[in-house]
């Protein structure tokens, strides 16, 4: 029984290394910079991710997760007031390359937000998966999740 039972765990194992290996879609850079300044108050995060896939492969993206920012549809120009989102695709004769690009903006002495505000706000991961950043999209007709481990923090922007 013990053996069948480490059979099953080195198949398991060897399966799930296959499926990250191939995966449709794969992270080229994440990065995150914060910055403040120009009018007291003001202050935000940029945030710029970098994917690319085989050219053969079909990808619809469709949201992102930033840990702390919430999440966002892809389809939108823009989720509400407070954050920017824009998305870029370029491709050449191997891959294609999807660039997110999205920025925060807070003023601390205009608090007039939207009514919506506060439930865009929930920054709880409704993707159960692990990692600062996780993007949704379709392959084949199936939705699958893309974890960004991490970003890289660039040094924070200070305005004058």
């Amino acid at each position: 029984m013990k053996k069948y039972f480490a059979f099953f765990l080195a198949i398991l194992f060897l399966s799930s290394f296959q499926l990250k290996k191939n995966q449709a879609l794969k992270v080229i850079s994440a990065s995150r910079t914060q910055w403040s300044g120009g009018i007291a108050g003001r202050h935000g995060t940029n945030y710029n991710l970098q994917l690319r896939s085989s050219i053969k492969n079909k990808i619809t993206l469709d949201s992102i997760w930033l840990n702390a920012e919430g999440c966002y549809g892809l389809k939108q120009e823009q989720n509400h007031s407070e954050f920017t989102l824009q998305m870029k695709t370029s491709s050449d004769k191997n891959f294609t390359t999807y660039e997110i690009i999205g920025g925060s903006f807070h003023d601390d002495s205009n608090r007039h937000y939207p009514d919506d505000f506060e439930k865009l706000q929930d920054i709880s991961n409704p993707f159960r998966v692990k990692g600062e950043a996780v993007v949704s999209y379709y392959f084949n007709k199936k939705k699958y999740f893309l974890s960004v481990p991490s970003l890289t923090n660039y040094p924070a922007i200070n305005y004058p």
